[in-house]
């Protein structure tokens, strides 16, 4: 079974050399371009999973982006 990682304001790439948990398999990690299309995608396969937010987010800002999160099904 693949547990989602949702990314979004950072490059994907670094994720596993900073954190070496996501190094094990099944995990699967999905970088998105800005905050939208990440809650669009939470929002389509029923929330879960893990989401890292990083600080380049082009259309919302940090706080803002984790309350949406928090108040989302």
């Amino acid at each position: 079974m693949s547990f989602p990682i949702l990314v979004a304001g950072l490059d994907a790439r670094s994720l596993p050399l900073e954190a070496p948990l996501l190094q094990r398999e099944g995990h699967v990690v999905h970088e998105f371009a800005s905050v939208r299309d990440l809650l669009e995608a939470l929002a389509a396969q029923g929330g879960g999973g893990l989401v890292v937010l990083g600080p380049r987010l082009g259309d919302a800002e940090l706080v803002e982006t984790v309350r949406r999160l928090r108040t989302s099904a």
